[in-house]
């Protein structure tokens, strides 16, 4: 019983509590890292074109991520558009409380093991 209702407390607190945004920017700095790989130069970098040519891989790699992330974030939009009753923050919210509630839950498990000892009833309190 105590279990659930830590995992319902923990899963409620975080429901409230995390901000969407913030995970989902991260979510879209990972997948667009993901998806753009660094440009590799065949140029010697200590000769003035190799220099330039590093460079021009720079921009040409930002503006691609750039791009990237806009299409990213406008399929969001439309997702948001199409699906207004399960939009991306609520399942953003959704799935990191339940990570929450799953974590909490066996913190608690694993301290409870220790404060009573291991016992043979299988790792289950009440």
């Amino acid at each position: 019983m105590d279990t659930f209702l830590i995992g319902q407390v923990a899963f409620w607190w975080a429901q409230y509590s995390i901000k969407p945004a913030v995970i989902v920017d991260k979510l879209i700095e990972i997948a667009v890292d993901i998806l753009v790989p660094p440009r590799q130069t065949n140029q010697n970098s200590g000769s003035a074109h190799g220099w330039f040519m590093s460079r021009w891989n720079s921009l040409d790699r930002a503006a691609e991520k750039t791009q990237r992330e806009l299409e990213i974030r406008n399929d969001l939009r439309r997702w948001d558009r199409d699906n207004p009753e399960m939009r991306h923050e609520i399942i953003v919210r959704t799935i990191v409380s339940g990570m929450v509630s799953v974590i909490a839950t066996n913190v608690y498990i694993s301290f409870c093991r220790r404060i009573r000892g291991n016992d043979s009833r299988g790792g289950r309190y009440h």
